[in-house]
């Protein structure tokens, strides 16, 4: 999980770097995401490879925009574009060797596996309510180790996310945290639409990198648990987008 995530971030941070250099450097920076993807490939984490395809969705965005814009002759062309693509994928498929398709089959999966995860994650939160009530057992009372601090702790089975933040802070502790997250998309859904051409896909990259992690986090959470490196990995994307939203703002 672990070789999954480092990868997945060295592979957006490489795009991100590649776009503010040119000639052979951009080379070396793309040639350096695409062996991290192919990391995330080897770590056969479906978590890790939603974070990825939540992040090329998000690159994509304007570009499937834009070509819903185009003209009636020019979105034929593309469709059938895309359907000889879709093609070729098929007949390589039934070519290559049974490991790969197993992988593919693998990856095939991680829309049902989130569905799955999604709701395990409401099934959790709502016993959390009914073992700890509407307010909580209170803050810290369920973080590793306090147990070692309190001979009283509870011994609460909540790891981490979202389960866990029911047990320390209850209802109002949830409606903050869905505060929190309304709050953090609508800001970058603002910083996106209220750049200027130089900084858009930087902006739009960084946003990308971010609700990959956000994405990632819901679907597992133990790679963040108590891992200072990998929070820093998580969250330094958004402390640039804040930045320099702040610097290129009118």
């Amino acid at each position: 999980t672990i070789l999954g995530l480092h990868a997945a971030s060295v592979a957006m941070w490489s795009l991100l770097l590649a776009k503010h250099v040119s000639g052979s450097r951009r080379r070396n920076w793309v040639m350096y995401s695409g062996f991290a993807v192919a990391c995330v490939l080897l770590s056969a984490r479906r978590k890790m490879l939603l974070l990825l395809a939540t992040f090329l969705l998000v690159l994509m965005a304007p570009v499937l925009s834009r070509a819903m814009q185009i003209q009636s002759r020019r979105k034929i062309s593309i469709l059938c574009l895309m359907l000889a693509v879709l093609a070729l994928g098929i007949i390589l498929k039934t070519r290559i060797n049974q490991e790969v398709q197993d992988a593919l089959l693998y990856a095939s999966t991680i829309a049902g596996a989130t569905l799955q995860r999604s709701s395990a994650v409401v099934d959790n939160v709502m016993v959390t309510v009914r073992q700890a009530g509407p307010w909580g057992y209170g803050l810290g009372t369920v973080t590793q180790g306090s147990h070692l601090l309190d001979k009283g702790a509870v011994y609460g089975w909540q790891e981490d996310g979202i389960s866990r933040i029911v047990a320390e802070l209850g209802i109002p502790g949830l409606l903050a945290l869905v505060a929190v997250i309304g709050l953090g998309l609508a800001f970058i859904w603002q910083s996106l639409s209220s750049t200027n051409g130089a900084t858009y896909w930087t902006q739009l990259i960084l946003a990308g990198m971010v609700l990959g992690q956000g994405v990632a986090y819901c679907a597992d959470h133990m790679p963040y648990s108590g891992d200072p490196s990998t929070m820093i990995l998580a969250t330094l994307p958004l402390g640039i987008l804040l930045g320099l939203t702040a610097a290129v703002r009118p």
